[in-house]
């Protein structure tokens, strides 16, 4: 029976075949990644003409350069990307707000909303947790968004210190930002003592 023989490809041959995978290769991560960028920029570009026309009436930064943040929307298997974009709203005594604009891949843009535990004004605060009630908010005073955890803090400090009055933290959960602790200091008597009224396991 006759021997089988292969015959072994040209060294030359071979690095042709290697470099056109490898740019084949190269052309296809870099096509992801101008997908990418590309839906990105549009999806900037609606969340900053959907604020411009609904900007909040409180709201008089209007050129600050807002700022974004990926998120990833639904489950893992229909997952849809999107930018969490940050306005600059107005400018506080002790800090600075921000309102939020959420603008996915495929077009769809809104605002989003906080819900805050409303309490009373000044020392006599009723901080009673029992009586908490709950308002949707676009402002948000001081926000610290926290990408790799997808949560958001909002401090609002007593008027003409540095003293901690509220102390808000949400969650992204399911399409919604989720109150997930409160805290309050009731007093601005120089000494930082702040209360946990609500804290929910929202994940």
């Amino acid at each position: 029976m006759a021997a089988l023989h292969s015959k072994a490809r040209p060294t030359s041959q071979r690095i042709v075949v290697q470099a056109t995978v490898t740019i084949a290769a190269l052309l296809v991560v870099g096509s992801g990644q101008a997908k990418e960028e590309s839906w990105q920029g549009l999806a900037l570009q609606r969340a900053v003409f959907h604020h411009q026309s609904s900007r909040p009436e409180v709201c008089d930064a209007k050129d600050a350069p807002p700022e974004s943040y990926s998120l990833r929307l639904g489950e893992e298997t229909a997952a849809r990307g999107a930018l969490l974009v940050a306005f600059a709203c107005r400018k506080l005594d002790n800090g600075q707000s921000f309102v939020f604009v959420l603008s996915d891949q495929y077009g769809t843009v809104s605002d989003e909303v906080f819900p805050t535990p409303v309490i009373a004004s000044g020392v006599d605060a009723d901080i009673d947790e029992t009586a908490i009630a709950l308002q949707d908010r676009k402002e948000v005073f001081n926000a610290e968004y926290e990408p790799d955890g997808r949560t958001m803090i909002a401090i609002e400090s007593w008027p003409d210190t540095d003293e901690i009055r509220t102390r808000t933290q949400w969650g992204y959960y399911l399409g919604l930002f989720r109150l997930i602790r409160f805290e309050v200091d009731a007093a601005a008597d120089g000494q930082q003592d702040l209360k946990v009224l609500v804290e929910n396991d929202i994940w």
